[in-house]
């Protein structure tokens, strides 16, 4: 999108921009500036939360996902302690 600004009434204390957003001409205060644009950021902030909070539901559930394995019916990190408790051995993956 093209445009231009130009400031008018520039005393410090209610400067207004006059300009152009593509083919409409707009006139804006400083205030209705700073309005415009905190109410973007705020729109894109609750766009990002909404996200966030979307991705911390997906952690709580692969966190409660039951990950053990199981071999001939029975949960393996079981027999292994059983095996280090029963003959001393010590199992480590590679």
């Amino acid at each position: 999108m093209n445009g231009e600004v130009y400031v008018a009434n520039e005393n410090g204390f209610g400067s207004e921009y006059i300009g152009s957003i593509g083919n409409r001409h707009v006139v804006a205060n400083n205030n209705q500036i700073v309005e415009s644009v905190s109410s973007g950021v705020e729109k894109a902030n609750d766009e990002t939360n909404a996200l966030l909070r979307t991705v911390i539901e997906y952690q709580k559930l692969i966190l409660k996902k039951d990950t053990s394995v199981n071999m001939d019916g029975k949960r393996m990190d079981k027999q292994i302690s059983k095996a280090r408790r029963n003959t001393g051995f010590s199992f480590s993956p590679a």
